[in-house]
Order: structure tokens, then sequence, then C-alpha cells
């Protein structure tokens, strides 16, 4: 999807100037505004910034900084939004740089000397590496009880779901799920996590343990109910409606259970 430009004398002129005080905008050139996600959109500066206000100067030393004090720019940002729309073949060492400008491949260079983004390998064996984001989160957290899962999971957007921190993830993305499938590639090979793509278009990951404590749950709510919606098994399950659904798409290819219709459920056993 191209990104839209919008001369700033334009914007400039659809705003009042009470209102834009202090967002220290240039009289003159191009704004990017770029798509993040639902709800969330990116306004990028695509010209020249006049008296040295260039976050990244092209002549200026790269330098790591202490950690904590490195801010994302907007350059930054549009450079981790561009990667989540490629797969693993592009994002690999030496070629995802030909997709960046001079000025992005040096925010780029930032990003990996500050740890905002690594060349992960899964092997040894392979000589260049497939850069992914740095998480937060890299160790995987304690396994819970199984029992109390759903008083660990809250609700929150889908794409904010990790497998580490509440045991799947969810992806909307082809090209972040092939990715996510290739940094994944051991744990799914040794099936410590499912993986399973559905109609809707949706990608789950869950992690095996956490499958294998759910489904007595779900099916034993389902012989139950014998048909019943979403929120009424989650409910007889006690799982939040999210982690739910995921147990009964598997249950689905198990052939244990059907979809009457979007979100309506049968007991098939």
């Amino acid at each position: 999807m191209p990104n839209a430009r919008i001369p700033i004398r334009k914007l400039l002129e659809s705003i009042s100037p009470q209102e834009t005080q202090g967002l220290r905008l240039p009289a003159e050139g191009e704004l990017e505004l770029s798509y993040v996600k639902d709800g969330i959109w990116i306004l990028t500066n695509t010209s020249p910034l006049q008296n040295g206000a260039s976050s990244i100067s092209p002549t200026s030393p790269i330098a790591s900084v202490p950690a904590g004090d490195f801010v994302l720019q907007p350059i930054h940002l549009k450079i981790l939004r561009l990667m989540k729309t490629h797969g693993p073949g592009d994002l690999v060492e030496g070629k995802f740089e030909q997709f960046l400008s001079s000025e992005e491949q040096r925010a780029f260079k930032e990003l990996l000397l500050n740890k905002k983004v690594e060349a992960f390998r899964s092997s040894p064996k392979y000589n260049l590496g497939i850069y992914r984001e740095v998480r937060l989160s890299a160790t995987p957290a304690p396994a819970a009880p199984a029992r109390a899962i759903p008083t660990i999971i809250s609700e929150k957007p889908v794409e904010e779901y990790r497998l580490d921190t509440d045991g799947f993830e969810i992806l909307r993305n082809e090209g972040a799920a092939k990715q996510r499938s290739y940094e994944l590639a051991d744990r799914m090979k040794s099936n410590e996590v499912k993986g399973l793509k559905t109609f809707d278009g949706f990608y789950y990951l869950i992690v095996a343990a956490q499958l294998e404590a759910q489904m007595p749950l779900v099916m034993q709510a389902m012989k139950g109910l014998k048909k019943a919606e979403l929120k009424e098994i989650a409910a007889t399950s006690k799982l939040p409606p999210v982690l739910a659904k995921i147990i009964l798409e598997f249950a689905k290819e198990e052939g244990s259970i059907i979809e009457k219709r979007k979100d309506s459920f049968a007991y098939v056993g």
C-alpha cells in the first residue's frame, strides 16, 4: 500500500496557528502519512529539515547509547514497520539494506548498534542471519499452572499477545507469520510450539503444553453444551475468549468440533 504525501503548506492552511503551536513544523516540504495499525498512523517529514533539526545527520558518527537512553525517531519506526511487510527472504543480511535509502540505511545501523534489531541465525550452519526486531521479553517467562492462566491473560489487541508471556500468539500478516515460523523453527520441529493457519486469514501459534492443558477444559465444556457461541464456551471452560477460540480452532482440525457459523460451534466427539 503506497504511503500518502501531504504538502506541509496545505496542512498549515487547514489547521489554526493555535493548534500548530509547539509542533515545530517547517513552512515548506512534504509529510508522508504511513499506516501502522488500525487507529494509528505516523506522519514523517520526508524533506531535509532546517537549522540542524534532522534527527540523523548523514555525517555524524553512529554510536550506541546507554541502555534505555536510545530514543526511536520516526525514521526508525518507519524501518521497523517496513520489516514487518517483508518475508524472511527479504530480511537476509545484506539484502534488506537494498530496500532502504542511504539515510534509512544509516538509521538501520543505529537500530542494530543499539540492539533494537538483530541478525538472527536459527543454526550455526547459516552464514547470513535474518533481521528481526529485538523483543523486550526475549527470555521465556516461567510456565504458570494451567488453571492460573485465565487470571494472568488480560484482554488486549490480538497483536499484543506474545508466545513467551501469554503462551500463544496471533498473526494476521503472512510475511510476519513466515518470519516467526523461521524464528521458532527448532521449537516447532520438536513440537514444543504448534502453529495453525485458519480460513479467516489468522495464524495461530501456541505452546504445546498450553494446548494440552486447556484442550480438556474446552472439550468438557462442549460435551455439556453440545452447541454454543464462543462467549458461552469461554465462560464455561473458564478461559479468556481469545484463548478458547484458539483451542477450538485446533479442535476443529482434529475433527471433534465443527464451526456452524462464525464463532458458533458444535460438538462432534
